[in-house]
Parts: structure tokens; C-alpha cells; sequence
């Protein structure tokens, strides 16, 4: 099977209404404007209109009573990311070229922990899906050779723990 990519887009129109503000629109109103630039468009304008996607991530598809359901595999930028500092010593964390995080900094005034800290969120990001594996894995090996898991089992507890905060938990 081929790989499959989630790609998201912006998309611009205009809408005229009377809304100073344009945050009160009601939602049949917005989706009327889109509808009719839509239909306005030829296709190189559209593409223009669309330009290059601002994230994309690798997904997987799985059948389920004859459906295709997309599964993410990756909510996220793709990894490995780098921390770039400009020429004039601002910093950023990229993926190739996309800037992921702006993490702030200029010049010889940058205090050593703006550095400190982009290092750390690209260790970190990095690393996650590798860990994130390993303790899936842990969690499996334990749960499949002893069943009902001992209290006293503190690496098996802190390790589903960390799981859980990785997977987005509180």
C-alpha cells in the first residue's frame, strides 16, 4: 500500500456583511461565500488561492466494515526538528523550512536559556514517538506474561503513567 499524507490548507474568500468585526457571520452566511467563490474559480486560481500546505503529517488507512477510516499516525510536524538561529541570533524550531516554534531571542543580548530551551523542545519532540513506543511495548510485555499487574510494580505504574501524560493526558 502507499503511503498517505493529511495536508492542511488555508483557504481565503471574502464575505461582506454587517459585522464591523466579522466575528458574528453567521455560519450559513460564510459557507454561502465559500460556496460561490468556489464556484467563481477556475482551477489555477483556486490552486493559487490554496498555495502550499501549512502542516502535513503521515497517516494510515485501515478498513472497518468496508470504510476507509484515516488514522493519525502523527498530529504533528514531521521530526527530526532543529533549532536555527538567524544571523541576527534570533531563534526558531524548524522542520526543513517550516518554522514550528518561535522561540524569541536577538543579538548578543539572548539569554542563554532561550537556547537552552529550544534544544530541549527539539529533544524532546524528537524522541517522542520513540518512547511513546517503548513504553506501549513495556506495557504490552508486562501485561501479557503476568495478567493482573502487582501494585508494587513501580516501573510498570510509572511507566503507564508516563504513557498516559504523553498521549496527551493531564
Amino acid at each position: 500500500m502507499s503511503n498517505l499524507f493529511n495536508h492542511v490548507f488555508a483557504f481565503s474568500f471574502s464575505v461582506t456583511a454587517t459585522d464591523p468585526i466579522g466575528t458574528a457571520i453567521p455560519a450559513d452566511q460564510l459557507r454561502t461565500a465559500i460556496i460561490r467563490h468556489l464556484a467563481a474559480v477556475d482551477d489555477p486560481e483556486l490552486r493559487e488561492n490554496i498555495g502550499e500546505p501549512h502542516d502535513t503529517h503521515a497517516v494510515s488507512a485501515t478498513t472497518a466494515k468496508g470504510q476507509w477510516i484515516m488514522t493519525s499516525i502523527a498530529n504533528h510536524t514531521f521530526t527530526p526538528w532543529k533549532v536555527v538561529a538567524s544571523e541576527t541570533g534570533h531563534i526558531t524550531v524548524q522542520s526543513g523550512e517550516y518554522i514550528v516554534a518561535d522561540v524569541g531571542g536577538f543579538g548578543d543580548g539572548v539569554a542563554p536559556s532561550i537556547e537552552a530551551n529550544a534544544l530541549f523542545i527539539v529533544r524532546a519532540c524528537n524522541v517522542h514517538d520513540g518512547l511513546v513506543h517503548a513504553l506501549e511495548t513495556f506495557i504490552e510485555d508486562i501485561d501479557g506474561r503476568f495478567g493482573e499487574v502487582p501494585d508494587d510494580c513501580e516501573a510498570y505504574h510509572l511507566a503507564t503513567a508516563a504513557l498516559a501524560l504523553a498521549k496527551g493526558g493531564v
